[in-house]
């Protein structure tokens, strides 16, 4: 899928001395690991593994009852563990919800309502409780959504999140299939012989868009999801063999668990995220304990995610984690007078994105109470699919769940009133969900205090809307562009109020260099929502692509008066400087950018391309070649190091560099102009007019290569042809 953002490259103009070499795009990564001090426990301890999958529904496992896949390794855990048959999650949605696992305490505490959240570093996760207590610890997630700078990498040792640190426009580059992340966890564990450790194992399969690999592909055809479920469970037997070869499964504590469900359709939403029904909140949990104890269990109590971290704790024999809301279900498995809380949860995707009310819910272990401007009522046991809402004739009920809710919502709160992510999300981390299918935009609002939302739209009347919107974000990740602006343009039309759709359809144009049109919507957007910062950034970007460079400084540095800390603005701000000739401005704009981000490839790449201009040739291949190293992908960064090369007289580097350049990107002429250079240089004047006759086709425009391609003529003794070449490269501007 393609994000719904250009990618603003510049190419700089050079004497015929140079090759041409160009300005790269922005990029952004994060990480860190704190740790808490506890005591420490003793080394008999087991090892402790944690597997969350994606976006699985539990009624699609053989173990609770599905025959339509088969599920032999989860069902074998199963029978060797505790299989929780009324488990349910605190939002339909990945990161909150593992938010809530890895800490144990509700989203009104831990404060992360959305996608577009970040943990704070004074709330604490499982992993630094287990790394105080000796254990290393590592985590491997498969999406991007759960990215280190979302702040899940607090206590680990190692986080594997290897995803692209630059601008990427493909969801494929922004996650990795499960066999992918099993394979490095396999290899991190298989190196810590006799150390006990932690493993959080994530899975992103079963997510949208539906895509298993083969076998799996065609042995579930027409039920791609049940496919991609099938090559998890082969995951998880790979997984179990390969503890039992190490002779470390049975001394291994194993929950298998999901972050949250998903719709299919049963309530009119095709995945998740948007309702609180049990399609998207019921949840597979799984405890094999140690010793395979209490193998074959099956408990029917209603359990929460919020419960999985003390769990785990209190079976390694360990204290409490102090914030932890959630009960240990050792006393339940052992039956020793456990009772069940309610469970509580939330989902604040349509308030957030869309100025829609959110939706809350109480679950008792017989009904389910759903806080909307139209309240929703449902038995559980009698109605077990949540068709039938019973308010009108329960309303005592109802109103009595509802202040339980609001009393749990009190008495689970941090303190103070939660609200939308005090850390904006940097136009990169938005592109990149926006590519996974997300919805990314936040317009910052906050949660009420009262939690009275009574006079903002019920999103069960817009969910028309929703799906429409969802439908015109996937034609414009599909590059369906024509068929995304018509949707758009209906969605403004019947909710004026939509930004989502304004910033959209600007990206459309942006996209089509309908750059006028663009900047139209992206005002627009910004009437209704002055402060936000992925508009300010996108307007700003498009006046850069439409050559108003005056107006795209003023943009870039408006987004960094609200987000100073935005190294994307900073990096766009050195583009436009750059493109106005202020190099020296430029560099200190990318040099600022580093400060913030040491990793953003498309600073270091820039800042390269400025040294060169500047004549540093040797700093500028050593910040050229970092560029590379974080960002492999980048054929601008490695056709301005084969031009450094060259420059530096090392031909056969240089033409390596310029063959990545075209290898990444077929339709380069300007690297094909640099080959051709670099050629014409060595000698080789056969293949100096092949890669310069292709810059032409590619380009017929180019100066430059009519220029070098007469000089090649020339050299070749064919005069009359080198003539010609000279007199277009005349006629197109060229000047020695």
């Amino acid at each position: 899928m393609h994000a719904g953002i250009s990618i603003f490259r510049a190419v700089l103009s050079t004497c015929c001395a140079l090759p041409f070499f160009g300005i790269a795009t922005l990029g952004a990564a994060a990480r860190g690991a704190p740790a808490t001090s506890l005591p420490k426990a003793s080394a008999e301890q087991p090892n402790v593994i944690l597997v969350t999958i994606d976006t699985l529904r539990p009624d699609r496992l053989e173990c609770y009852g599905y025959t339509r896949i088969k599920t032999s390794s989860i069902d074998s855990l199963a029978s060797e563990g505790i299989r929780f048959t009324d488990a349910v999650a605190q939002v339909p949605l990945t990161l909150p919800s593992h938010c809530s696992i890895l800490t144990g305490t509700y989203p009104t505490f831990h404060g992360v309502h959305d996608q577009t959240g970040h943990l704070p570093k004074n709330r604490t996760t499982l992993a630094q409780l287990l790394k105080a207590q000796g254990y290393s610890t590592a985590a491997f997630v498969s999406s991007f959504v759960l990215n280190s700078q979302f702040g899940l990498n607090q206590g680990f040792d190692h986080f594997d999140d290897a995803f692209d640190n630059g601008r990427v426009s493909r969801a494929d580059e922004l996650e990795r299939r499960g066999d992918q992340t099993l394979s490095r966890a396999l290899a991190w564990m298989a190196r810590l012989e006799g150390a006990k450790f932690f493993v959080w194992l994530h899975f992103y399969d079963p997510h949208a868009p539906y895509t298993p690999p083969e076998p799996f592909r065609s042995e579930y055809a027409g039920r791609p999801y049940d496919g991609e479920i099938a090559f998890v469970d082969s995951l998880i037997g790979e997984l179990t063999s390969f503890l039992k070869n190490k002779g470390w499964y049975s001394q291994t504590l194993l929950i298998f668990a999901a972050d949250h469900g998903e719709d299919l359709g049963d309530h009119g939403e095709n995945t998740h995220g948007f309702f609180v029904y049990d399609s998207t909140l019921r949840i597979p949990l799984i405890i094999k304990a140690p010793g395979e104890k209490f193998g074959g269990t099956v408990i029917s109590e209603p359990v929460q995610s919020v419960d999985i971290a003390p769990t785990i704790l209190q079976i390694l024999s360990l204290p409490p984690g102090l914030e932890m809301q959630g009960k240990s279900l050792l006393p339940l498995i052992m039956h020793k007078g456990w009772r069940a809380n309610p469970a509580m949860g939330e989902t604040y995707y349509p308030y957030f994105h869309f100025g829609w009310s959110p939706l809350l819910f109480l679950r008792t272990d017989r009904y389910k109470y759903i806080d909307a401007p139209n309240p929703e009522l449902y038995d559980l046991q009698r109605d077990p699919r949540e068709i039938r809402n019973l308010f009108s004739t329960h309303r005592s009920l109802a109103y009595e769940l509802r202040k339980q809710l609001l009393e749990l919502q009190s008495r689970f709160g941090a303190g103070g009133s939660p609200s939308a992510p005090a850390r904006p999300l940097d136009e990169a981390a938005w592109e990149k969900l926006k590519s996974l299918g997300y919805v990314a935009y936040d317009a910052g609002r906050a949660v009420s205090e009262s939690g009275n939302y009574r006079k903002l739209p019920d999103p069960k009347g817009k969910l028309g809307i929703y799906n429409r919107f969802q439908s015109a974000l996937l034609d414009e990740q599909n590059n369906h562009l024509p068929q995304a602006i018509r949707i758009f343009r209906q969605l403004t039309d019947l909710d004026a109020n939509l930004i989502d759709a304004y910033i959209d359809l600007g990206l459309c144009y942006k996209r089509l260099g309908q750059y006028d049109s663009a900047i139209e919507q992206f005002k627009k957007a910004l009437e209704r929502d002055p402060a936000n910062t992925i508009v300010t950034y996108n307007l700003a970007h498009t006046y850069a692509l439409a050559g108003r460079t005056e107006e795209a400084v003023v943009g870039f540095q408006r987004t960094l008066q609200l987000s100073p800390h935005e190294s994307e603005a900073l990096v766009g701000l050195g583009i436009a400087y750059q493109l106005r000739g202020d190099i020296e401005q430029a560099m200190a704009e990318y040099e600022r950018a580093l400060e913030i981000n040491p990793s953003d490839s498309t600073a270091l790449s820039n800042l390269g391309s400025a040294l060169l201009t500047r004549g540093n040739t040797d700093k500028a291949i050593v910040y050229l070649k970092r560029a590379l190293e974080i960002n492999p992908k980048d054929a601008e960064a490695y056709n301005t190091l084969g031009s450094a090369l060259l420059i530096e007289g090392d031909l056969t580097e240089a033409v390596a560099s310029f063959r990545q350049a075209v290898d990444l990107k077929a339709n380069y002429a300007d690297a094909y102009v640099n080959l051709g250079l670099a050629f014409l240089q060595e000698g080789n004047l056969q293949k100096a007019t092949s890669n310069l006759r292709k810059a032409l086709e590619i380009n017929p425009s180019s100066a430059y290569a009519h220029h070098l391609l007469g000089q090649t003529y020339s050299a070749r003794g064919m005069h009359e042809a080198a003539e010609a070449e000279f007199l277009k490269a005349k006629k197109l501007g060229y000047r020695q």
